[in-house]
């Protein structure tokens, strides 16, 4: 499939560092982290990287990194209640940002959670009312127009997008034309198809600055910490059954019993 010329802009998109998840001290970038950086910056998108950290004074190391790998812009929160705060509570503050940027695809490394969860973009996804595509192997832009453009989806339907992307569902590889607003989560092996191939240096915007990076607090979102200062995530607690009471006459049946 062959690119067509789009004159409506760059697209939009949203990289959520370590899969979204809260920061407690300086990490350095992914490498699936970077390797999303420059497939976007293949297909000519406009990146911004989002950052969450749940204490003030963690060293700008990743986001300084994103911002030397390719990205336009950088964004860190920094709130203590993030470090207490569930998937949900993340997802709030994620999809909080998200509107006020409004990208067109939000992106995560699949491997780049450190716990190995990448559960927040799944929150994230559900909260916008947006697509949710884990294990993307292949992204490649659609034309605008003519067959599968928005102009011939049926009345009613969500608004596709200019991009078609390839996912890995337990085994079987599954083509899918993404709607107007999605939450992708791309593997480290994955390519952009017909795009153009960059140069092999990793620091094409030279190195970054101070202030390249804005920090935001969960205020200049309009949040309370109350919302997002939670430690139930929700997924249910499995505790062990209790002991039957039973009732002991002697010391040896206690014995046993202790045993």
């Amino acid at each position: 499939m062959t690119a067509s010329a789009d004159t409506s802009g760059p697209t939009k998109v949203a990289l959520l560092l370590h899969a979204a998840s809260v920061m407690r001290g300086p990490q350095p970038l992914h490498p699936t982290d970077a390797h999303v950086i420059r497939l976007w910056r293949q297909l000519g998108a406009e990146i911004v990287a989002l950052e969450l950290l749940g204490a003030s004074g963690v060293a700008p190391r990743a986001i300084t990194e994103a911002i030397e790998a390719g990205v336009d812009r950088a964004v860190r929160i920094v709130a203590e209640p993030l470090g207490l705060a569930d998937a949900h509570g993340t997802g709030l503050v994620v999809e909080r940002y998200l509107r006020t940027f409004d990208p067109e695809v939000v992106a995560f490394g699949v491997d780049a959670d450190p716990e190995g969860l990448a559960d927040v973009p799944g929150v994230t996804a559900t909260r916008l009312g947006a697509a949710y595509v884990p294990g993307g192997v292949e992204i490649v832009r659609r034309a605008r127009h003519g067959e599968g453009s928005p102009a011939d989806a049926p009345s009613g339907a969500a608004p596709a997008s200019a991009f078609q992307v390839t996912a890995d569902r337990a085994g079987l590889m599954a083509r899918l034309i993404l709607p107007g607003r999605a939450v992708v989560g791309f593997e480290g092996e994955s390519i952009a198809e017909g795009a153009r191939e960059l140069p092999a240096e990793v620091t094409p915007r030279g190195p970054a600055t101070p202030n390249a990076i804005r920090i935001m607090t969960l205020y200049d979102l309009g949040l309370e910490p109350t919302l997002i200062r939670r430690g139930d995530d929700l997924r249910g607690i499995v505790e062990a059954a209790s002991r039957p009471l039973v009732t002991t006459k002697s010391a040896e049946s206690l014995a046993t019993l202790l045993r």
